[in-house]
């Protein structure tokens, strides 16, 4: 399931409206025949995605971009340049200017377009806050408590050490264990780093634990120092707008009105959010141009799906390793990814080993699964925090302390061994220093590894107003990025499961949730899929992901459709209940079976050197039981079947 898409095998039906087409044409004559029929050869232009820059400042350039199926060429309005199916052009709007987007296919053309917000340079807000306008790498020193990173105190100043911060954790990539590296800093009660903590190794101390048991082997820390990194940082903030944030949604934008004083005047920040799909509210910008940033995200309420997933790992492609540059993503969430379909964990982990990137996470509330957010911090060298709803405020505090730790921070090193690697799921270490006066200060960093915890409990690939049965427009780029795949992998199956919320008699509502597949099933069958790598059933209000529906965005996540990838030697034996000859009476008859309870799809077959269609009921794990039912449905519905 990871990454399908790049498969090179490729498998695809023409839609129903054009085979008639094409049938049609068969009862032409001369040249005329010859042209439709070619016609009929060609596929649609099909559009998969365009995106890109939505709003600059004037005398910038704005780069946006497209991918097309079936393109031939693509032509920008009112320019001769072509370019590819899948491109990217950059430009220099003078206003706000919309583009036409023209993809020519071999019979056909498709024309979307993209508008650029020119927007004069506002003047830069001056915000004075205790001297931190002036931040490069050294923050000054914070005076009031706090339990975050919060400044720096002077060299040769002495105050008591009060806690240890993991900040980072490098871990070795051998499974025989290697090198790792620990970033940590000494907090004083008010939050400050100190520097002036002895270096001598005869101070410090790791030990390692699986569960709760402690490893007797304590690795020998070899090297401890302050480091000050003066490297400029790129830090991306991606904040979570899918239905379950809308506790969270302005509580956060408050907090990123702090987000220039939490970066230094050389590093640079941008800011996207996602639900389903992604939005870019600000690219990579200092300081003084994100005044207001919380604004900009725009009032319209959090909504849709969660594909954390698959946006990030999108973002990350603008990431590379660059020498005199830390790269920094921080995941603000308030819920699990849901909708991301090929995209996992893992594959956001192997984008930011490959850019050096380290991803820090935060988890809003309590409606997230907060596991795989962990171990994506876990194994980039990122941190997870969690923060209750009720003090959100701490994410501009959290914001401030990754900055500062990036620039500042001590570094253990030490060596780590296979039995120090084990995969238990709460293996980690204890950090822990200790004066002349045995005065023992200790932090312990826990490490998610199972991988297995990491995929996500359900993908959905639509919501559903009340008593709704047909997808809206917002979830189209969803199902098409889901039709891409399996056309790109004709070999794989999907089943399709409908829910309701609970609002009427449960005979309702599980045909509502048939309905619902049923709708989505059509739509992928018209953007090409083969039927034959589609199932689908409905469960109605049996499995609620919220039983109490306190919240309308609670009732749309209960109307959902989700999506299984079925691995076909599970259930190998499938019952043909019916041959038709046209693909309108495969649907009937296939919703009708799932009427009276089977699961159904149908494929496309040919017959006598012409075109069929046969149904089929699928879900067997035995030959006996696939043998029962075709008995039973002989016996009750008077049809002929036959086991396959």
């Amino acid at each position: 399931m990871n990454h399908l898409h790049r498969s090179l095998l490729r498998f695809s039906f023409l839609p129903t409206d054009t085979w008639r087409f094409c049938r049609f044409t068969l009862c032409s004559t001369g040249v005329v025949m010859v042209l439709l029929l070619a016609s009929c050869a060609a596929p649609p232009v099909i559009l998969d995605e365009v995106g890109g820059q939505k709003e600059i400042t004037r005398g910038q350039k704005a780069t946006f971009f497209w991918r097309f199926q079936n393109a031939v060429s693509v032509m920008i309005g009112g320019d001769t340049t072509t370019f590819k199916q899948s491109d990217q052009v950059s430009v220099k709007p003078d206003s706000t200017k919309t583009y036409p987007i023209i993809a020519y296919g071999k019979s056909d053309s498709l024309e979307t377009a993209w508008t650029i917000r020119v927007i004069d340079e506002q003047p830069v807000k001056q915000v004075q806050s205790g001297g931190e306008s002036n931040y490069t790498v050294a923050p000054p020193a914070n005076e009031s408590p706090s339990q975050f990173y919060s400044g720096l105190r002077a060299q040769g100043t002495s105050y008591p050490l009060k806690r240890l911060k993991i900040m980072s954790v490098e871990l070795p990539t051998s499974p025989t264990g290697g090198v790792c590296t620990v970033r940590f800093v000494p907090l004083d009660e008010n939050g400050n780093a100190l520097q002036n903590l002895p270096v001598s190794i005869n101070n410090w101390s790791v030990n390692t634990f699986c569960g709760s048991t402690t490893q007797e082997y304590s690795p020998q820390v070899t090297d401890i120092q302050w480091q000050r990194n003066v490297a400029k940082m790129k830090m991306a903030v991606c904040i979570d707008r899918s239905a379950m944030a809308k506790d969270m949604d302005e509580r956060v934008r408050q907090s990123l009105s702090e987000l220039p004083f939490c970066i230094g005047i050389n590093d640079k920040a941008s800011v996207f959010t996602f639900n389903h799909e992604s939005k870019l509210i600000t690219p990579f910008v200092s300081r003084d141009q994100l005044n207001n940033i919380g604004d900009k995200i725009g009032s319209d309420e959090p909504n849709g799906l969660n594909s954390m997933y698959k946006s990030t790992y999108a973002y990350l492609q603008q990431f590379s390793k660059l020498q005199n540059t830390t790269n920094v993503v921080v995941i603000i969430a308030a819920s699990t990814d849901n909708s991301s379909l090929i995209y996992t964990a893992d594959d956001i982990i192997k984008r930011a080993r490959e850019t050096g990137t380290q991803i820090y996470s935060i988890v809003v509330g309590d409606a997230a699964d907060t596991y795989p957010l962990k171990y994506i911090a876990t194994q980039t060298g990122g941190r997870f925090y969690y923060v209750p709803l009720e003090k959100t405020q701490q994410i501009s505090s959290i914001l401030k302390e990754i900055s500062y730790s990036t620039h500042g921070y001590y570094q253990a090193v030490f060596q780590m061994s296979a039995a120090d690697l084990a995969s238990c799921k709460s293996s980690g270490l204890k950090l822990k220093y200790s004066d002349a006066q045995q005065n023992h200060v200790e932090e312990k960093a826990t490490f998610a590894m199972a991988v297995e915890d990491t995929y996500p409990a359900y993908q959905a690939i639509s919501m559903f107003n009340f008593r709704q049965t047909v997808a809206t427009d917002e979830y189209k780029p969803l199902v098409q990025s889901l039709a891409t795949v399996l056309k790109d992998n004709p070999g794989r199956v999907i089943e399709l499961v409908g829910h309701s919320s609970n609002e009427g008699d449960d005979d309702v509502m599980r045909t509502l949730a048939l309905e619902r597949t049923q709708s989505i099933r059509r739509t992928l069958y018209d953007m090409g899929v083969n039927s034959a790598q589609i199932r689908s059933r409905a469960l109605g209000d049996l499995r609620p992901l919220y039983y109490l529906q306190d919240n309308e965005w609670q009732k749309k996540y209960n109307r959902r459709v989700e999506v299984r990838w079925l691995d076909p030697s599970i259930q190998p034996y499938e019952v043909i209940a019916e041959y038709t000859s046209t693909e309108s009476d495969a649907i009937k008859y296939s919703e009708q079976w799932e009427k009276r309870g089977f699961k159904s799809y149908y494929e496309r077959v040919y017959v006598n050197g012409g075109s069929a269609f046969r149904v089929k009921l699928w879900g067997y794990a035995t030959e006996d039981a696939a043998n029962a039912d075709a008995k039973l449905i002989e016996r009750k519905y008077s049809v002929k079947a036959s086991i396959e």
